[in-house]
């Protein structure tokens, strides 16, 4: 009778020994799955702060192109699409003369329109805002001139 009873144990076993198995294929799946996306999300992430620096970068060009007491003039704020769908916003800002009066463009043209006056700008002249998108993904980076 003892051999009778234990027919089948092993195929229960082999069952039970299988559905462990697959839950834990299955759970390292689901972590390497959402750690692929976190590395896609922080190559979006350095995509997306490049495009910023270069907002930065095109401001920095027109200020250096066009110093102060030379040909005084504003850089441009404006907005620009990359390649690969990235693209950045930049906005120059004038510090507030009023609240800061060592706050200047130049000696005889304080800040003034057409740019927006931003009371948090500590900058001696403006500040610049950048923020460069990939993929939905938003980093920013504000510089004081």
């Amino acid at each position: 009778m003892s051999n009778f009873s234990q027919k089948g144990v092993a195929l229960y076993l082999t069952l039970i020994l299988l559905t462990v198995i697959l839950a834990i294929v299955l759970g390292l799946g689901a972590i390497l799955v959402s750690q692929m996306k976190t590395i896609r999300g922080i190559g979006y992430s350095v995509v997306a702060l490049y495009a910023a620096d270069t907002g930065v970068e095109r401001v920095l060009k027109v200020a250096i192109n066009n110093p102060i007491g030379i040909q005084p003039r504003y850089p441009a704020a404006g907005f620009e699409t990359l390649g690969n769908d990235a693209e950045y916003v930049v906005e120059v800002f004038c510090c507030d003369f009023l609240a800061n009066p060592n706050c200047y463009y130049d000696a005889l043209n304080p800040c003034s329109l057409p740019l927006t006056i931003y009371s948090g700008c500590k900058a001696p002249r403006y500040c610049v805002r950048s923020v460069g998108v990939f993929k939905n993904i938003k980093r920013a980076i504000e510089v004081e001139l």
